[in-house]
């Protein structure tokens, strides 16, 4: 069975598992990059009740030692284990996700209509680079929308038709992104 090799150069990304053993058991621990907060996060297993499902201690330390193996091969592919149960596209950039919306509201919209989202989606952005810089669309949440519409109304000026057409451009933003698991 093969012995994993220790990384002496840890990725920004994670620093590899290793396994601990102690008087209190087994663990296997690693760090990895918590996409929200940027930092490298610990993340530990307890394997407790490997020893006992071997015959040897011999054994059951190569078996940990090959989970350990595993989830470095999995870090070095670019898994997180943040996104268990969850869609990596709840991590997407609100500016990366209006991209996308813009592209593919192109292919159904019409010629006005996409010059109307393509201003929203122009003025969204400049609002959340001054505002609330590289947030996550899962993250823009009814407050911070509220604020996008009461700066665009009270400190712009716009008519209440404008007011009100950015208002339907945001719902129809929100709805697509919300059916296409960039957000909740």
């Amino acid at each position: 069975m093969p012995v994993p090799q220790k990384n002496t150069q840890p990725s920004n990304k994670y620093l590899p598992a290793v396994l601990k053993e102690n008087a209190s058991g087994w663990i296997v621990e690693y760090y990895a990059l918590h996409p929200q907060c940027l930092i490298l996060q610990r993340k530990q297993i307890r394997i407790k009740r490997i020893k006992q499902r071997y015959r040897s201690i011999r054994e059951a330390r190569l078996h940990a030692l090959e989970m350990c193996e595993t989830i470095n091969q999995k870090l070095r592919g670019g898994w997180s284990p943040f996104f268990v149960g969850e869609d990596a596209r709840l991590y997407e950039k609100l500016t990366t996700v209006l991209e996308i919306f813009i592209a593919e509201s192109k292919k159904e919209k019409r010629e006005n209509t996409m010059r109307s989202y393509q201003s929203f989606a122009k003025m969204l952005k400049e609002w959340t680079a001054e505002n609330c810089k590289d947030i996550y669309v899962s993250l823009f949440n009814r407050p911070l929308a509220v604020r996008y519409l009461d700066y665009r109304y009270n400190e712009l000026g716009v008519s209440a038709t404008t007011y009100n057409n950015q208002l339907k451009m945001a719902n129809a933003f929100f709805n697509w992104a919300r059916e296409k698991c960039y957000c909740k």
